[in-house]
């Protein structure tokens, strides 16, 4: 828009606002209300215009107001023209103008009887039709507005934790959410000038009349006849040109309100909507044609209607795909700014995704919405999850289609590190026995990826069956879900990068600056990454940094070593490390450490000259009988149908036994130290960790 219109617009609104209260109140010639009669005739031409092109109803926000300000021009113009009709009223019909002039003579061919027919039907049309069901869609779009706005904020927020909007996004929705409130409450009031703009036509047209032939007749000695006929026909054209205005605005606010929240414009809404159904366009031309052929009816008219529904029918059903949903030119630019230099192609292939699965190509339709996949959703799904449950916002995940990858077999990859992968039959589902099943059920035998436990492929009209005998039976997406979830949780720890730590960071200080300067002078941020990252490798919550911080700003005054800081941190919040392993009756059933174990660990966790822990160090022999003795404990306790879980009596020794773990056991296992065990909690030994000869 060029700056000259911007920069005067207020100023000229303010004028013009001023001008309505000044008609309202100073006689004006004849030519002067012509020209604002064309000028109210304009405005409520071009608000219907705009209205048609809107894409949607949020986009024309000022409309209640405008709307107000458009009632209140119609408004002082009645004042005005009744003013001119009830003084000059008596020297004929062009003594309130040319515009009143047309409308009483052309329109209604002079005769006021006609007149007042057209004028009340075009009242009813405005009063009882439009303006009341705009009134009723308003208070519905903005009751349901107001009712849905704290949904609305809430999946905002929802998305902004898990990641799969940035907080610039996230303030924009809010802000779109909030105008869409305000607008809708005040489309509900802004409806109540149309309803009361109608009535007060109605009102003002009665008073002209009445008034007219009391002058006409009292004050100007007209006879009845010949009052009647110059007043009132004057009234009838003054109410005619207020009434078209008013009715063009009426079916503006309706159009509207009335439109659904679909981004098109209403004429390529409805005529793509039309095409849509070329059935019933078909039917249509067909009856068209039939009345057309009936005697008496004008034949003409209704078999062109009909060919040009028929028209329409042909290019629906032969040209289907130019039915669809064109981009907007918005999109296509933007696609071809997107276009890549070969240069920026091969700077492009240097970036290194944190998170990739690639798919064989029968798997494709597990990804495709267009085919019933709905795999996408379930990866939102899964960083919305894993946000709240860790606090961790991962990474966006890229899918791939991989042509070297068997047609149904897919492969987690990590940082360019294949970490998982597995395979699939799109068309059949994974059975389990995850308890006692009363049929035994054939199917192709495989094990479940995620936990490689026993399972089989049945086919889906083995489903029901597999359902009723009491197995778990599970789709195709529902398994590669549930292996991606489980695996970005066992590697959660590296995708945090120092920048996602710098983002937690500020977040946490907009509420709670101090804690956060604290850490920052006493730590580093390298620092604070290495325990965030030790404690998401054990599949520790960082959601609650605050108790984190706390921790660390008491210890690292004592201490830099991140596994000391990890350990402090840990006993912090060791009541939500514990919950998830509690049972029924709040105990922990666990496998205890022997003292020999204990001493071994403790003997081979060597020290830097700064006496700062380093690694742990064990005689082969002694590492080997360690191995076997988590080994046999785990196969005892794994036998009671409980999670393995090993407590140790110091937080050292849990620390460098679960690294030990690591490397030797492909499967994690739990270990707790007691010191993250709160008192409350009671505990019961279910086995024991010895030095273990292999038998």
């Amino acid at each position: 828009m060029h700056p000259l219109i911007t920069r005067n617009s207020d100023f000229v609104l303010v004028f013009g606002v001023i001008g309505i209260i000044l008609v309202m109140v100073i006689p004006l010639p004849a030519p002067v209300l012509d020209l604002l009669f064309a000028v109210n005739i304009t405005i409520s031409l071009v608000t219907l215009l705009v209205v048609l092109y809107m894409l949607q109803p949020v986009d024309f926000s000022v409309f209640p107001s405008l709307l107000l300000v458009l009632t209140m021009f119609r408004l002082s113009l009645n004042v005005a023209s009744t003013r001119v009709i009830l003084t000059k009223g008596h020297l004929g019909t062009d003594a309130a103008g040319k515009v009143i002039q047309s409308f009483a003579q052309f329109v209604v061919q002079g005769n006021y009887v006609v007149g007042f027919v057209v004028f009340f039907i075009i009242l009813i049309i405005q009063f009882i039709v439009i303006t009341k069901g705009s009134g009723r869609i308003a208070e519905v779009a903005a009751r349901f507005t107001l009712d849905a706005l704290p949904m609305k904020q809430m999946a905002i927020d929802t998305d902004m934790s898990a990641g799969l909007i940035t907080d610039d996004e996230a303030r924009q929705r809010r802000s779109e959410v909030s105008n869409e409130a305000n607008f809708y409450g005040a489309m509900d009031g802004a409806s109540k000038f149309v309803r009361g703009d109608a009535i007060a036509g109605l009102i003002i047209t009665a008073i002209n009349i009445v008034g007219g032939l009391i002058i006409g007749v009292a004050q100007r000695s007209l006879p009845l006849a010949d009052a009647a006929q110059k007043y009132t026909l004057l009234t009838i054209g003054d109410g005619l040109v207020s009434q078209f205005p008013s009715l063009v605005v009426s079916l503006s606010t309706g159009l509207l309100i009335s439109r659904s929240s679909e981004k098109r414009a209403f004429g390529q809404a409805l005529l793509e909507q039309y095409l849509l159904q070329p059935r019933a366009l078909g039917i249509a031309a067909g009856v068209l044609a039939l009345i057309g052929i009936v005697p008496g009816m004008p034949t003409f008219p209704f078999l062109v209607l009909s060919a040009g529904a028929g028209g329409m029918t042909y290019l629906a059903v032969r040209f289907p795909e130019s039915m669809e949903e064109l981009p907007p030119a918005a999109d296509e630019a933007v696609d071809a700014e997107q276009e890549l230099t070969p240069i920026e192609q091969a700077e492009q292939e240097l970036d290194v995704e944190p998170i990739q699965l690639n798919v064989g190509y029968s798997l494709i339709q597990l990804v495709d919405p267009n085919e019933g996949g709905d795999l996408l959703n379930r990866i939102k799904e899964i960083r919305s999850s894993l946000a709240r449950e860790l606090g961790l916002v991962l990474p966006h995940i890229r899918i791939r289609d991989q042509m070297d990858l068997a047609p149904g077999a897919y492969r987690i990859v990590i940082r360019e590190e294949s970490v998982a992968e597995g395979e699939l039959r799109t068309n059949e589902f994974l059975a389990m026995e995850v308890g006692p099943v009363t049929e035994e059920i054939s199917g192709t035998p495989t094990l479940e990826p995620t936990n490689n436990q026993p399972a089989m492929w049945i086919t889906a009209d083995q489903r029901e069956r597999a359902q009723m005998a009491g197995y778990l039976v599970i789709d195709p997406s529902s398994v590669l879900a549930t292996h991606l979830v489980e695996t970005t949780r066992r590697h959660a720890d590296r995708f945090l990068t120092r920048q996602d730590v710098q983002k937690l960071l500020d977040r946490l200080k907009e509420t709670s600056p101090a804690i956060v300067d604290e850490v920052l002078e006493a730590t580093s941020l390298g620092l604070i990454q290495k325990i965030l990252k030790n404690l998401l490798k054990e599949g520790v919550s960082v959601r609650d940094l605050m108790i984190i911080l706390e921790a660390l700003a008491d210890q690292s005054t004592i201490t830099k070593d991140p596994v000391m800081l990890t350990e402090a941190v840990r006993q912090r919040v060791g009541s939500t490390i514990c919950r998830p392993y509690l049972s029924e009756d709040n105990a922990l059933d666990y496998v205890a450490l022997s003292e020999e174990v204990e001493e071994v660990i403790m003997s081979g966790i060597q020290q830097d000259e700064q006496g700062e822990y380093q690694f742990l160090a064990i005689e082969p022999n002694a590492a080997y009988q360690l191995v076997n003795g988590i080994a046999n404990a785990v196969t005892q306790v794994a036998g009671l149908n409980v999670q393995p879980l090993i407590l140790c009596s110091r937080s050292i020794v849990r620390a460098y036994l679960r690294q030990f773990i690591d490397i030797q056991f492909p499967t994690p296992i739990t270990v707790l130290s007691i010191e993250e065990v709160p008192p409350t909690i009671q505990l019961n030994e279910i086995g024991r960790v010895e030095l273990t000869e292999a038998e």
